[in-house]
């Protein structure tokens, strides 16, 4: 019966199979979605490289960390106002001791490009998103250095 005590007190506390480099991911990857969501991108500009790419659903290509701050808080101040984004899953692979990539499966809910006004006929419908992040361990600081996002056609996926 002790035994099974000491179990039960040391659950909250075991990783449950996550690694630390995975849990500090994981946390910067709900920051990021959290940020989608506020529109407060203070945290991808903290745990990015200043050289960090990223490529957005209609490719354009925003090649270092400002200006990919400055072009979500744009979007996101307009077609992406008020619209709910929702991590589904999340799947990493360690390449080498400093390189993790991931594939991020979100939900996004309806947007209006460009500017987030319904014109009747700019809606765009709640999707789907997969986005391949890169990052890199730099002073035992794991930041994100690459992005690219996909919107997911359901009808390929048959």
């Amino acid at each position: 019966m002790k035994t099974l005590w000491t179990l039960l007190l040391l659950i909250p506390i075991m990783t449950l199979g996550q690694s630390d480099n995975e849990k500090a991911i994981n946390k910067i990857v709900d920051e990021l979605v959290e940020s989608w969501n506020s529109h407060d991108f203070s945290s991808m500009k903290k745990n990015s490289t200043p050289d960090m790419n990223w490529i957005n659903i209609v490719g354009v290509w925003w090649t270092n960390r400002e200006i990919a701050v400055a072009a979500h808080t744009a979007s996101f101040n307009a077609m992406f106002n008020g619209v709910k984004f929702e991590k589904k899953s999340l799947t990493m692979r360690q390449i080498t001791k400093d390189v993790v990539v991931a594939n991020l499966v979100i939900h996004v809910g309806e947007f209006y490009p460009p500017d987030g006004v319904n014109r009747g006929n700019n809606k765009r419908e709640a999707t789907d998103d997969i986005l391949t992040l890169v990052f890199v361990n730099s002073d035992n600081k794991w930041l994100l250095t690459a992005a690219q996002n996909t919107v997911i056609d359901p009808m390929a996926n048959r």
